[in-house]
């Protein structure tokens, strides 16, 4: 009988990652991605960096290295992300069965690592259809959202911002996280279970150990005298740029304005592809940004997975009391028993 394993990536496992990659799906937020290049990016940043948040799990058969589960940490949300898995090597075929068996067995070790390190929810996304849909549904990922990813490139013919739109301020926090409460359902609220922090913008690093740059953020929000009706978020990296919207009901006319003017005053060029995230309960933004020239290229299932943080219970011994006689005159009326 075979006998499989996951632990955490070794350095010498880097020379058999290449024969992994038969099978590869990304789990996160943006699931087109190339899988390859970014995992191996991702594997040198755990190598060279300490500070890094994302953490590699392998799993072996006999030994031999045939899947691999990549995941993001995010302590200060107590959180982990599940970016992606991948399985496959020359004595294994990575079929349907094989994928769904180990990449189970790799996301339970990741969720019983996630609660020893304190994180309380683990989230994913995936096609409904795919082997990772079932391996996730086996350790317990619940649905708690659909979104589609848009793509395209903003127009370069603006100049000056809308009215009321301005760059996000520390104290804006407060607002945008009671915009957000205004404009999500209940349902995704408890699952997404975000914080006023959420909406900070990160400290500014150009870079980090080793030579890789960070990730650079840009914030922009839409006053008007109600308060802050909207909200657009540009993350940037060498390769992408990312769009997360929030609209009030009554601003949803100025979304595609306030995505394209973000864009442009974050720095994004004209030729440089731009993706929005649109959950599904603001699916009627879709149409406005397809006027814009945005089309959409991807369409996925929001999961999450709560864990069980191991708790530290005192327990003190109560002694028994020990019984004391009343002590009376003989013959007086008594309540003792």
């Amino acid at each position: 009988m075979a006998t499989l394993a996951v632990r955490p990536l070794a350095p010498l496992d880097v020379p058999m990652l290449h024969r992994v990659m038969q099978q590869c799906e990304r789990l996160d937020m943006l699931g087109d991605a190339p899988v390859v290049p970014d995992l191996a990016n991702r594997v040198l940043a755990v190598l060279l960096t300490r500070a890094v948040r994302d953490r590699i799990f392998v799993a072996l058969v006999d030994g031999e290295l045939c899947a691999l589960l990549a995941v993001r940490t995010q302590e200060r949300r107590f959180r982990w992300d599940v970016i992606a898995v991948a399985a496959g090597s020359p004595r294994l075929d990575a079929n349907e069965r094989v994928c769904v068996e180990l990449w189970t067995a790799m996301l339970e070790y990741a969720i019983r690592g996630a609660g020893e390190s304190g994180a309380k929810r683990l989230f994913a996304s995936c096609h409904d259809d795919s082997p990772a849909r079932e391996s996730l549904r086996n350790v317990g990922f619940d649905a708690y959202s659909q979104y589609a990813v848009l793509n395209g490139c903003v127009e370069a013919s603006l100049i000056a911002l809308p009215a009321g739109m301005r760059p996000q301020e520390d104290s804006d926090v407060w607002s945008i996280h009671q915009l957000y409460h205004q404009t999500t359902p209940r349902a995704v609220q408890f699952a997404e279970a975000l914080t006023s922090t959420a909406w900070e913008l990160p400290t500014r690093l150009p870079w980090l150990r080793g030579g890789l740059q960070r990730p650079s953020t840009t914030a922009f929000v839409l006053e008007t005298l109600d308060g802050i009706e909207g909200y657009c978020r540009i993350d940037q990296t060498s390769r992408r740029a990312v769009a997360t919207l929030l609209v009030s009901d009554g601003c949803r006319d100025r979304a595609a304005g306030l995505v394209n003017a973000s864009a442009l005053h974050a720095g994004i060029r004209r030729n440089m592809a731009l993706d929005i995230v649109i959950p599904g309960y603001m699916g009627d933004l879709v149409t406005r940004l397809e006027d814009l020239g945005f089309s959409v290229r991807d369409e996925r299932i929001a999961l999450v997975r709560h864990t069980t943080v191991p708790a530290l219970v005192q327990t003190r011994l109560v002694h028994a009391h020990a019984e004391s006689t009343e002590r009376v005159p003989k013959g007086v009326p008594s309540y003792f028993q």
